[in-house]
């Protein structure tokens, strides 16, 4: 007793059925065409996260190496600080003591100077005594070769002092050149 609005409805469904099915075994025959497709993107999504958490945990240890050298940078800066300060001092002190060895160095040229000139004064003195010396000698040698003519001594006394009286006289020009010398 199957009415025919009933038949035909059962056999739409029936057609809607086989279209259903149809379409299923072709959805599910499209799946298995993009199921490679699907695991290969999951397989580089996969990929993707996983170099994703590689990036992070190298981000972590540079950010912990980055803590680790902003720490020696901070120490090295202060190190840096301090030995500047310690050059500083070091310099003013050696610059002090420089100054220092400076006076000491000119105080001994001016002793230095001051001997020389107290040398030269000296060897002035010298040799204007010389002179004076060689110039008595030779007073001396004049007076007792007039006394010895005087007195009519023999030829070889009077030969023996004019020889003295001679070679005075050169020690006389000698020292008075030297004198003369000393004194330019």
């Amino acid at each position: 007793n199957i009415s025919k609005t009933g038949l035909k409805k059962a056999t739409n469904d029936q057609s809607a059925l086989l279209r259903a099915e149809k379409q299923t075994i072709q959805r599910i025959s499209e799946i298995n065409k993009l199921k490679p497709l699907i695991e290969q993107h999951a397989e580089k999504k996969e990929g993707v996260r996983e170099r994703a958490r590689e990036v992070e945990e190298k981000m972590r240890r540079l950010e912990h190496d980055l803590s680790i050298v902003k720490r020696q940078s901070e120490s090295l800066r202060r190190t840096m600080v301090e030995l500047k300060r310690t050059e500083a001092a070091q310099r003013k002190e050696y610059d002090a003591k420089l100054q220092e060895r400076n006076k000491i160095r000119m105080k001994v040229e001016r002793l230095r100077q001051d001997v020389k000139a107290e040398m030269a004064e000296r060897n002035k003195q010298r040799e204007r005594y010389r002179f004076l010396i060689a110039q008595e000698r030779e007073m001396q040698l004049r007076h007792l070769l007039r006394q010895s003519q005087l007195s009519g001594s023999d030829q070889q006394e009077l030969d023996q002092v004019q020889q003295e009286l001679v070679e005075a006289s050169r020690a006389k020009e000698e020292a008075e050149a030297h004198a003369r010398m000393i004194q330019a």
